[in-house]
């Protein structure tokens, strides 16, 4: 019944009742896997339904042909016409296409994946976040249905539908997977992750990995002082009730240069301390309250105001000269 939705030229629309629109150009690529895994795998019994697909399958190239197809999209169409191509993923998403491009081609697949096992989340590409944990990726669920699902996974995500186009993967043994508590290091800044009843995270936007486990913010902008907010170096950690944050081993909110800020949580016990290159360069204040990442995707509707991280930050009440900001983590396992 769904085949019948196939626009003339060959291409799909994105939801049903768009039909004949097709808004998304590769929508038909991205079906098209499925056509072919259900023609490989499950072909008797299909009847007149065979010869359907197998016409959607050849419609759905045509359409694709005529256009000049990014790399992502280039290696799939290739890879329906049964020929090698490279391509080198990045995010979670293009993984995902990859593996399923490539699994068109080959039944066994073993790829050095950016995943850790233990803690079952991946670690490649920008950071997304969906209230308290990362958000879940139908990579996911494929590289950890042999070890079973951690308690993220089994939560409720329309995500789950793309896994099934997915076989299971042999993964090659990658340092991340080896370290009970990663640290991912991008161009949108550094994270820790840790486990629990949840999976546990530390995110420093526009920070960088330095040295070990410092998180260095360099504070080059020039500095406007009418702000009545001014937060140019944080930290966030996820709230739950796991989590417990103190200043000197107290609780508290505000909290200076040099003063230790604990973390501590089902598995490890965080200790951070800010330093400044310059002590000259400006006056600096910290302060804990709950806000939420850049990268949280959550707060819209009834979630709008709502705040799902610890926000650690050290807020500027005045900066003359260009300076570097230190957060420098000590990590200690229970």
């Amino acid at each position: 019944r769904l085949l019948a939705f196939q626009a003339p030229e060959g291409n799909f629309p994105l939801y049903l009742h768009e039909f004949p629109r097709c808004y998304d150009r590769w929508m038909g690529l991205k079906i098209a896997p499925l056509l072919v895994q259900i023609l490989k795998n499950l072909s008797q019994g299909l009847g007149e339904t065979k010869d359907s697909m197998k016409g959607a399958i050849e419609r759905i190239l045509r359409f694709s042909a005529q256009w000049e197809r990014p790399p992502l999209w280039e290696h799939r169409f290739q890879a329906l016409l049964g020929n090698e191509s490279p391509f080198s993923p990045k995010g979670p998403d293009e993984w995902y296409h990859w593996l399923v491009s490539e699994q068109l081609m080959r039944n066994s697949i073993c790829a050095p994946i950016p995943y850790h096992t233990g803690l079952q989340v991946f670690l490649g590409g920008a950071e997304v976040q969906e209230r308290e944990e990362p958000k879940i990726s139908a990579l996911e669920w494929v590289l950890a249905e042999s070890a079973g699902l951690s308690q993220r996974l089994l939560r409720v995500s329309p995500a789950i539908l793309a896994s099934t186009a997915l076989s299971p993967v042999d993964l090659l043994p990658e340092s991340p997977a080896l370290e009970p508590f990663p640290w991912v290091s991008d161009e949108a800044g550094v994270r820790l992750f840790w486990g629990g009843g949840t999976l546990h995270s530390l995110s420093a936007p526009k920070g960088t990995l330095s040295e070990g486990q410092n998180i260095v913010f360099t504070l080059s902008e020039p500095f406007e002082g009418d702000k009545k907010e001014v937060v140019e170096a944080a930290l966030f950690c996820n709230l739950s009730e796991e989590t417990e944050i103190f200043i000197g081993g107290e609780r508290g909110s505000v909290f200076q240069l040099g003063d230790t800020v604990t973390i501590r949580g089902p598995l490890l016990r965080l200790e951070i301390q800010f330093s400044c290159s310059d002590l000259e360069a400006g006056v600096f204040c910290g302060q804990i309250s709950r806000a939420n990442r850049p990268a949280q995707i959550a707060c819209k509707g009834d979630l709008l105001y709502e705040a799902f991280d610890w926000r650690i930050a050290l807020r500027t009440l005045r900066r003359v000269s260009p300076c570097q900001i230190t957060a420098k983590v000590l990590i200690f396992s229970h």
